[in-house]
């Protein structure tokens, strides 16, 4: 259990960091894939080189000092923090692996965007362009004989939901 909590501050601290870290981005031309994603979120943030700025983060002084203060302490206390500490869990037994920061480095990608819709539900849309040959160096790539595989006109997705239905995850090559 200790060590769950321990992977668990790390991933809401590298995410909440993410979300400071592009926050004070300065501005990019285009929003290149806004047009992916559902409309009317209540966030959006798109970025390029995610991967890049997520090592970079994860680098800082501030990553570091993060676990250790007050707010966060405090927010691991809080509702929403046990409600993405569940979401964790049902993405991890949907893609069939542990999510970690390496995780997220792999299918990093060119550029990324993040579309929250309903904070309290934690209903929120990731996509991220990858090119097909580091797609097949994934952990997501090499399970997705786990996954359903559907057509939309030429294009071949793969599909999963958790039983309860709140969390889905798909991607193309």
């Amino acid at each position: 259990m200790r060590n769950k909590l321990s992977v668990l501050r790390s991933l809401v601290a590298s995410v909440a960091l993410l979300v400071l870290f592009c926050a004070v981005l300065p501005a990019q031309e285009g929003l290149e894939l806004a047009s992916t994603v559902p409309p009317d979120p209540l966030v959006y943030l798109e970025v390029r080189d995610f991967g890049g700025g997520l090592q970079k983060l994860l680098e800082s002084d501030f990553a570091e000092a993060l676990p250790n203060t007050r707010a966060f302490k405090d927010f691991t206390k809080t509702k929403l923090f046990n409600k993405l500490a569940d979401r964790i869990n049902e993405l991890q037994e949907v893609t069939g692996f542990g999510l970690t920061v390496d995780r997220a480095r792999e299918v990093a990608g060119e550029r990324a965007a993040f579309a929250l819709y309903d904070i309290g539900e934690l209903r929120f849309v990731f996509v991220t362009r990858i090119s097909s040959e580091l797609l097949a160096d994934t952990a997501l790539w090499r399970m997705r004989e786990r996954f359903e595989e559907r057509r939309l006109g030429e294009l071949t997705y793969f599909v999963k939901e958790d039983p309860n239905g709140r969390v889905s995850l798909m991607f193309t090559s």
